[in-house]
């Protein structure tokens, strides 16, 4: 198993990230997509928590809050569309949700790739902390 991860990582075959801009299919380095998403949004995870929150009880808050988030997907989507050269369905290119798609699939392929690496878990983590009688007493 370690080998198939080793090969998956370091192996022949490069690690691209493919997607479909609604004009041709392409390709960019996964790394480079991630620096120049901090570069034009560094505030992307924000964003995303801001989208993924739940909604307060209905009122004022809860207002402000849908149009803070109709804001931040907005800028999303504009970020997406200018990092991965989507152009707008009536350029040919694809609709919001498309281009906020790839943005978010992007993200997802990279979390996958960092939870790959990450190091085995050789034992289960203890439920309760060290008692006197699991520590090694000196005499």
């Amino acid at each position: 198993m370690f080998y198939r991860l080793f090969r998956w990582l370091f192996g022949s075959r490069d690690v691209v990230y493919r997607y479909h801009d609604g004009k041709r299919r392409r390709e960019a380095d996964p790394l480079v997509i991630g620096r120049e998403l901090e570069s034009l949004c560094p505030d992307y995870s924000t964003h995303l928590e801001l989208l993924a929150s739940e909604p307060p009880v209905p009122g004022m808050l809860r207002d402000d809050l849908e149009r803070q988030r109709k804001e931040a997907l907005q800028t999303l989507v504009d970020v997406s569309r200018q990092l991965f050269g989507i152009p707008t369905l009536a350029e040919g290119g694809r609709t919001d949700a498309a281009a906020f798609a790839v943005l978010v699939r992007w993200l997802v392929e990279m979390n996958a790739m960092g939870e790959a690496a990450r190091p085995f878990v050789t034992s289960q983590p203890r439920d309760s902390p060290l008692t006197q009688h699991d520590s090694p007493s000196v005499s």
